[in-house]
């Protein structure tokens, strides 16, 4: 666990009346105390904070030339000033990027669970995300919870014409297994045979739901991750960068998160993974028609929820959006699955 500090970050503007701010950027560990400080400015100060960089939202109570908080998640600030020299004015922004609650080995598995394997012998960390006990990898087996083996079609024709559980590799190439897990049809997910292990299984569209509720820090929240039936959207704001995986090309938080080997996200300089609660979400591509894609830059994750008679509910983030994606896919779309423990 990293020791927590005092971090002092300025933002500091010429001798008036050239109201300009210059801004600052930083990276800090999860629960982090922190400053930030205006300085040389006339005028009645509001601090303001943004998750994605462009909506902002005025702090309570931030009203003074000194803002102290605990840092929680990568942010984005900025102070407003009104009757002053400049009304109003509005500085740069500073980014204050989280790193997960002191980095590696930091994260909270599972009470009596910190692994589960599956039917197979694989095995998989756990993650704890608020009242929810997840697996934190992608699940890899090729056998129902009984034993039973599950369907590897042979052909794309075979694969779309499937109407009982299959999986697939991404693109047949067997490294892809241990990198991002296998991509599965719904029958799989809903074969009474079990995909999961004992005493785990595929979560619910209001499973998905209470974890997305679970990580949201908006004021929006309730709205932005409804419990219904009918919304298909984008949800939140930088919600699914905190499920991402910090894994990518040329990552801002630097160290073994900025990294081009497998398994990672490709580039995007805003909507990084920051893995704040450790879910690990990976990129592993889907299959549909007429194939593969979207490894590298797409996830997808089924729920156990119908949704009609050819499509199912599931989760889906992408490299250039930092929102979780809820909608219906076909049954016979492949992706990936994460297990819940019951």
């Amino acid at each position: 666990m990293a020791m927590k500090k005092n971090l002092f970050l300025f933002i500091v503007g010429w001798a008036l009346p050239v109201c300009a701010l210059f801004a600052s950027e930083v990276t800090v560990n999860q629960d982090d105390h922190a400053i930030l400080r205006l300085k040389d400015y006339v005028g009645d100060v509001q601090w303001q904070r943004s998750t994605d960089g462009s909506t902002w939202q005025n702090i309570n109570g931030a009203t003074a030339d000194t803002l102290l908080f605990v840092a929680d998640v990568t942010t984005w600030f900025r102070a407003q000033v009104t009757a002053g020299w400049c009304d109003p004015f509005i500085s740069e922004t500073v980014l204050v990027t989280v790193i997960p609650d002191g980095g590696t080995g930091s994260c909270p598995t599972c009470p009596g669970s910190p692994t589960v394997a599956d039917a197979e012998g694989n095995e998989y960390p756990t993650v704890m995300i608020g009242e929810q006990c997840w697996m934190a990898e992608n699940l890899k087996t090729t056998k129902y919870r009984n034993g039973d083996a599950i369907a590897r079609p042979a052909t794309e024709t075979a694969w779309r014409a499937a109407t009982s559980g299959a999986y697939a590799v991404y693109r047949d190439n067997e490294v892809r297994k241990d990198q991002y897990g296998l991509l599965y049809n719904w029958y799989a997910v809903d074969d009474d045979r079990g995909l999961c292990p004992t005493g785990w299984r595929v979560p619910t569209h209001d499973e998905w739901t209470d974890l997305e509720r679970a990580i949201c820090t908006s004021e929006t929240c309730a709205s932005d991750f409804p419990y219904d039936n009918s919304t298909f959207s984008w949800g939140g704001t930088n919600e699914g960068n905190k499920l991402k995986s910090c894994r990518q090309a040329n990552s801002p938080l630097g160290g073994e998160c900025a990294t081009n080997q497998h398994p990672y996200w490709v580039q995007h300089a805003t909507h990084y993974g920051t893995d704040a609660f450790c879910f690990g979400g990976l990129p592993g591509g889907a299959r549909s028609d007429p194939g593969f894609f979207g490894l590298l830059d797409t996830a997808h994750w089924w729920s156990s929820s119908s949704f009609s008679g050819e499509h199912a509910w599931g989760r889906y983030l992408y490299e250039s959006n930092g929102g979780v994606g809820r909608y219906w896919f076909y049954k016979h779309d492949g992706m990936s699955v994460r297990c819940i423990k019951e």
